[in-house]
């Protein structure tokens, strides 16, 4: 039996809190998302290890002519980050894999970096 390939979905924390039914996800955020409470999402595993270092976001900024250049420098520190660190969403069970971000444009953030990523090594 071949193992099938699972799903990556990008969406947004705050959409995300609005679905009536919650799939597992993982936030891939540095920072904790202003007015979402922990207990909202208790489902939700918190994978900040994973977001860009505080340096790569603040040069980003979330300014989109920075965007490629963001991108190079993160998926750079996502190769050098400890396999481990992806254990959460290896593991994974289920065959849609859900990163949430708080940010507001999602093509210009580190979780489609990380979605592509994923993609890419065929995890």
């Amino acid at each position: 039996m071949t193992k099938q390939k699972k799903s990556i979905k990008v969406m947004r924390i705050y959409d995300y809190l609005k679905l009536s039914s919650k799939s597992p996800a993982f936030l891939v955020d540095r920072l904790w998302p202003r007015g979402v409470s922990k207990q909202a999402i208790k489902n939700v595993i918190w994978l900040k290890e994973l977001a860009p270092l505080t340096k790569t976001r603040l040069e980003y900024s979330h300014d989109p002519e920075k965007f490629a250049t963001f991108k190079s420098t993160y998926l750079k520190e996502l190769k050098e980050k400890p396999l481990d660190l992806f254990k959460p969403i290896l593991n994974n069970t289920y065959d849609e894999i859900i990163l949430l971000t708080a940010t507001k444009d999602l093509n210009l953030s580190a979780a489609t970096v990380i979605k592509q990523y994923l993609s890419k090594n065929k995890i």
